[in-house]
């Protein structure tokens, strides 16, 4: 596992691509074939998280596993654990290589839980020095491609 509390300012994933830009010479950025979709009628690229702090596990859970196989994995684990969305991982990158330099989720991405006008899910990562990356994937029932995993989100304990 790779647990990290972040916090999160709340930025959609078109506001985040606003601020950093696309430039692989001023890093961190945005790919720059991610631009089309975050800029375009995309209702989930203006989707805006909560802010606040963020528990999350950047080690790739139920890579190549179907959406539905996925969300019984996090149903398994129970009510505390949860797929954070797509907005809130890529800040959380973001922030976390504009500190300290790591460049977290290079070879994965997170398949979130924002749909598509079209059904399809949203992903975000693979983090490389091109930028990390925002589309579109398959129907919730197909199967992800091997580079699908979850990064996976724990609610804080309520004493």
């Amino acid at each position: 596992t790779d647990w990290r509390l972040v916090y999160c300012c709340g930025f959609s994933l078109r506001e985040l691509c606003e601020q950093i830009g696309t430039d692989p010479e001023r890093q961190p950025c945005v790919f720059s074939h991610s631009v089309w979709q975050l800029k375009g009628e995309s209702e989930w690229a203006v989707l805006k998280p909560d802010p606040g702090f963020y528990l999350m596990d950047f080690n790739s859970r139920w890579g190549g596993a179907s959406w539905n196989k996925q969300e019984e994995g996090i149903a398994e684990l129970g009510r505390k654990f949860f797929r954070p969305s797509e907005a809130i991982v890529a800040e959380a990158i973001t922030t976390i290589f504009q500190v300290t330099g790591e460049r977290l989720m290079e070879s994965w991405h997170h398949w979130g839980p924002s749909l598509t006008s079209d059904g399809g899910r949203v992903y975000v990562g693979k983090f490389q020095p091109e930028g990390w990356r925002a589309f579109s994937a398959n129907a919730p029932n197909c199967p992800s491609g091997y580079d699908l995993g979850v990064c996976l989100g724990r609610l804080p304990d309520v004493v």
